[in-house]
Order: structure tokens, then sequence, then C-alpha cells
């Protein structure tokens, strides 16, 4: 069942205010929560209604690191006896809906699921341009009925749209021993892009977050022989955003396109599924009958025809840089990590490139659609980094002569 369509403004920017204009219950009415974390810019949204905020604080802590385990119980027991202010700023949500339509977000999630009344909790970390706000749905006896992510920026909403695109693909396809989320709706709320899944397991287990995933990305089937990887479409939307900056960083990246394009030219590579973000916070485990499984859900950045290996190599990046390594020094332990899981020299080789490529590509797309987050020359402060680094690499550019 699709959400309904409307064309109206979206919610621009990101924070506080911004989920507390999603969550408007509509005009004459207010609905309260409580904003835990630093004043101004919490890291969690509860419910005020004690039993579903206890309920979300509860809800899959075992995917939670110890130490906001240890945080969510103390919320939990405070707020379950009533105390919930003492520790938490009190925030209201009120006035009319977003939608031009009159309908709340939240009623319109209600009928999507096919529920009673439904209560909201959202995390509230990495509020960025690429933010999605998630709500974690409750039903009034504080059981989880299901996720609805919702993308506010041209960003966020191309995120979400690919989301969506992905998660029924694999429902179609479902690669082995993988779990990921059914898709209960998508559409456009109040001009955001949303998209509404289940409930993930309730038996989840997180992963080591201090380690990228040792666990490749499997898809449906065999892969019988290699394919160019210039048949690829996901290569060829990394070489269209590589294409599109202007002046100075323009010709820097027209330069390194055209090193790709000669490096490239008639290999064939194994292409196949692809998270897009393999990294342990996106990972879980469970374990039924037939042994462990799997369970992956954000795949904003997914696509079904990328090489083999990228998403090994880019979880060992992503965990690199959480970690405090700069981004030339994360790259290299990338190489690295895809060495111990990949046993291809001559993929690992192809990937040194290709990887940063769909890197840059990825910050060129924030600053064509968040032009706030760049620098003069057009590039942000990553993407400047990660176009040195494949300069050197590809030996174009003043970094091959330094």
């Amino acid at each position: 069942m699709p959400l309904p369509s409307s064309t109206s403004r979206a919610a621009s920017g990101a924070g506080l205010a911004q989920v507390l204009d999603l969550l408007a219950p509509g005009e004459g009415r207010r609905d309260e929560y409580l904003a835990v974390g630093p004043s101004g810019r919490p890291s969690f949204l509860l419910p005020r209604d004690r039993r579903v905020a206890v309920a979300a604080c509860r809800s899959y802590n075992a995917l939670r690191t110890p130490a906001v385990r240890r945080r969510r119980r103390a919320v939990s027991a405070v707020v379950g006896v009533g105390l919930g202010p003492v520790l938490a700023d009190p925030v209201v949500a009120t006035g009319p809906s977003l939608d031009p339509g009159g309908r709340p977000l939240l009623e319109e999630l209600a009928d999507l699921l096919g529920s009673g009344p439904l209560s909201a909790a959202v995390g509230m970390g990495g509020m960025d341009d690429w933010w999605t706000p998630v709500l974690q749905l409750f039903d009034d006896a504080g059981q989880p009925v299901g996720y609805a992510k919702i993308g506010t920026t041209p960003l966020a909403a191309d995120l979400v749209r690919n989301e969506a695109r992905m998660l029924r693909h694999l429902r179609r396809h479902p690669p082995r021993r993988l779990v990921v989320p059914r898709v209960v709706g998508h559409g456009v709320w109040a001009g955001c892009q949303v998209v509404v899944t289940e409930p993930l397991p309730a038996d989840v287990r997180a992963l080591d977050r201090t380690m990228p995933p040792r666990c490749p990305l499997v898809g449906p089937g065999s892969p019988t022989s290699n394919s160019l990887l210039t048949a690829s479409s996901w290569w060829g939307s990394v070489r269209e955003q590589l294409g599109r900056p202007t002046g100075a960083a323009g010709a820097r990246t027209c330069a390194v396109l055209d090193a790709l394009d000669r490096r490239c030219d008639g290999v064939e590579v194994p292409l196949g599924l692809s998270h897009g973000d393999w990294v342990p916070w996106n990972l879980a485990v469970r374990h039924d009958g037939d042994g462990p499984a799997l369970v992956a859900w954000d795949w904003e950045y997914g696509a079904t025809d990328a090489p083999l290996g990228l998403d090994d190599v880019h979880g060992g990046y992503v965990v690199a840089r959480q970690r405090g390594a700069d981004v030339a020094g994360a790259l290299s332990v990338a190489l690295l990590h895809g060495r111990e899981v990949r046993h291809d020299p001559s993929l690992l080789d192809l990937l040194a490139v290709v990887h940063p490529a769909s890197l840059l590509s990825r910050e060129l797309l924030r600053s064509a659609l968040a032009p706030q987050s760049a620098r003069p020359d057009g590039l942000t402060p990553e993407g400047a980094e990660v176009l040195a680094v494949l300069e050197r690499r590809l030996g174009v550019g003043t970094e091959a002569a330094a």
C-alpha cells in the first residue's frame, strides 16, 4: 500500500526543530516528547507516554554499544517512575501538519501499518546533509511495529528512494543467509520521500563495532563469469558525478576521469550485489534452525552491479575513519582489509582506484545538492582529500608530481 503523494514544502535543515515539525499533530493539538542529551542537540527523542518511552529505551538494546546500553537502562529507570523531565528536556510538537492535506504523519503511518495510534522515538545522531530521520514506531502497548525513514533534503530524498528500490529488489531476489527488512510502504508525504519497513527481528545481536565485517556479502546465485566494469550502471553513475564539477575542481576530476577510463577500459570484474555501507552498525546476527544469518539494514547506497569486494574495502575505510584515521590512512587500511577478505590481487588493484572514485562521487553529489558543505573550489573537505589520494594512485595532477 503506497503512502499518499502530495506536493508541498519539505522541512529543510536538520535537528530537533525539524523532527518536531515532522511530528506536528495538527491544528490545535500538541504531543509532548522528552529530548535526552545536551540541551538543544539531544541524542534521543522519546514520546512522553511512560510505557512507550520505556519500551523505546529497552528495544534492540543488544545492538547498542555497552555504554549506550547503560545509558538507555538508566533513562528507562528514571522515565519508568515518571521522572523523565529530571534528566531530559520536555519539548512539544504542535501546530498544523506539514502536509497541505492536513494529515499528520503519524496518522498516515498508522493507516499504512493498519494499527491504532502510533508513537515515535527518534535517534538524533549524525545530523548533516546526509541525515535521514528514522522514526521507530510503537503501538499503544509499547510494541515496535516498524520504522519510517524520511528524506527531507534533495540529497536525503535520493538516498531514501534508492533504499526502497534496493529493499524491494532483495525481497524478490533474496541473498543466501541474509535477512533484510520488508518494505511496508514507500511514497511522498509533505514533499519528503518516506519509506516504511517492518521491525527488525527481536533476537538480533550486534557485531563487533571496532573491526570491519569479515563476512563478505553473497548475492543470490553464484556468479558464473566476469563482466566489463564499463557495462555496470553503478560505475556509470560514479563516472557521471566525476564529470559534473566545473572550474579548478572540474579540471582535476576530469583528469582523474580520463585516467580511470584508461585504467578500466576492457577490464572485466565480478559484478554483483553491494550494500554500499557494509559496516558493523548496519549489520547484526541472528540464529535460526539453519544456523547464523546476517541481518542488514540501511541500504541507501545499495547497488546490484557493483564490483564484488567493494563493500569489504569500504567497510575497512569507514571503520578506520571512525577510529580516527585521516582519509589517506583509512584508504590504505581499506585495501589491507580487502586483501584479508578477498584473495584476488587483480581485483584489489582495481578497487584501489575504483573505491576512492566512488567516495569522491558521493562527496561531489553532496557538493551539488548541499552547496553549503563545500569549499570555494566546490569540493567538500573529505572530497578534496580523496581526490588527492586518487590523483597519486592514478599518477595524474599535482599530487602525482609531488
